[in-house]
């Protein structure tokens, strides 16, 4: 009986996908419809083609500036959140310091929070340490919003592939030998 509902209920899932992915998808199809229309956004279907807005989106200077600091802060806020956030994941997963419960809670605040609440408070704080706002502010901003993601992320692939690969015993099979007198193995 089940494997008879699931096969019933198959086209009627596949069609609300279809009109899930229809409604995401068909505006950004029109938009770019519409970018071949000399006159802009207006009637449908559009009338008179032309190649005029791609002309000038490839010979505005200001936005080829924006696309590559865009490129900067996002290769630079990768490279500090995977850095530091494997290094967070490593202290959680391997190590047993006092303040462990506070500093998991401060790493994860980021995600807690909503976004707009941690980017005014990176942009008070920056404003109350006098630095001046530049594309570096902008980095340590998204860096920080991005190391606690890299942190939950990379914490459970702690936990099996380090071990895995280095072929280190698992930090259970440390916690077994501590007893004994054997000392940590070095990560």
């Amino acid at each position: 009986m089940n494997s008879l509902n699931s096969r019933q209920r198959s086209p009627l899932l596949a069609a609300y996908a279809a009109l899930v992915f229809g409604f995401i998808y068909l505006p950004i199809v029109v938009l770019v419809l519409y970018s071949f229309n000399r006159d802009g956004v207006g009637g449908f279907p559009p009338h008179h083609f032309t190649l005029d807005w791609y002309r000038q989106l490839f010979s505005d200077s200001a936005i080829w500036d924006s696309v590559v600091n865009s490129l900067i802060v996002a290769a630079a806020s990768v490279a500090l959140s995977l850095t530091l956030g494997l290094l967070a994941a490593l202290a959680l997963d391997r190590a047993s310091f006092p303040g462990k419960a506070l500093f998991r809670r401060l790493v994860l605040l980021p995600l807690i929070l909503p976004g707009i609440i941690t980017g005014l408070s990176l942009l008070m704080f920056a404003v109350f340490a006098g630095m001046q706002l530049s594309l570096f502010t902008v980095f340590l901003g998204h860096g920080t919003a991005l190391i606690s993601v890299a942190t939950t992320e990379l914490l459970p692939a702690c936990k099996n592939s380090i071990a895995r690969k280095k072929k280190l015993p698992s930090t259970s099979a440390q916690r077994r030998g501590k007893p004994s007198g054997a000392s940590r193995c070095p990560t």
